[in-house]
């Protein structure tokens, strides 16, 4: 897949340009976690990511204690949901995964200031 980054206020945009072998999601990741700071992701697709390229994705967000949220075709969801990953999630539009993400940071500051 190929992708173009878009850094917004609180989270890398990665929207998907072409379905053709590529840029590997999980060094684009990696290099957006390590090298800019970024934790948080949306992911917006036409197609949906192999298995096994979201495995190694998600552990990357799980350390960096970010959330994905993939925006795609709602035929999409079955596939993301089956994956089972908590810091993977689905949601049809990126109106809401930005809500969802506002959500996210909200809830790991809170944790923050409990100690948890």
């Amino acid at each position: 897949m190929q992708f173009r980054e878009e850094a917004k206020e609180q989270y890398m945009l990665l929207t998907e340009t072409n379905a053709a072998e590529g840029q590997k999601l999980q060094v684009l990741i990696g290099k957006q976690i390590e090298g800019e700071g970024f934790r948080d992701f949306v992911l917006q697709a036409k197609t949906v990511p192999n298995e096994e390229d979201i495995v190694a994705v998600e552990k990357q967000i799980e350390e960096s204690g970010g959330i994905l949220i993939v925006v795609a075709e709602l035929n999409a969801k079955p596939i993301v949901e089956k994956w089972g990953f908590d810091h993977i999630v689905f949601l049809p539009t990126v109106h809401e995964a930005e809500e969802a993400i506002m959500m996210h940071e909200l809830e790991r500051q809170f944790k923050e200031e409990l100690g948890e």
